[in-house]
């Protein structure tokens, strides 16, 4: 049970989490506004680079390595519109 449990209150604090932090930063004085897009954008990059690192672990440990840690937007395996398929279409 606790194999369930864990991953969706995982994903429920991320949610909230991550929306408490983009309601935050609306509401800051406009003058942030170009440093809160620097750090979008540093962000995205950490978030490119991880996803480039783990792209090719498509095992159940490189979706949790990938989806565990910050920055890190996918799962850790192919694309779905990549053209070789992973395991995890079959």
């Amino acid at each position: 049970m606790t194999a369930y449990v864990l991953p969706v209150l995982f994903v429920l604090l991320a949610w909230w989490g991550s929306t408490g932090v983009v309601f935050w930063l609306d509401g800051l004085p406009r003058r942030t506004f170009q440093w809160s897009m620097l750090g979008a954008t540093l962000l995205l990059a950490v978030a490119v680079l991880g996803l480039m690192a783990l792209r090719d672990d498509t095992s159940v440990r490189g979706a949790g390595r990938a989806s565990s840690r910050p920055c890190r937007p996918c799962c850790g395996t192919r694309s779905p519109f990549s053209s070789r398929r992973s395991s995890w279409w079959s």
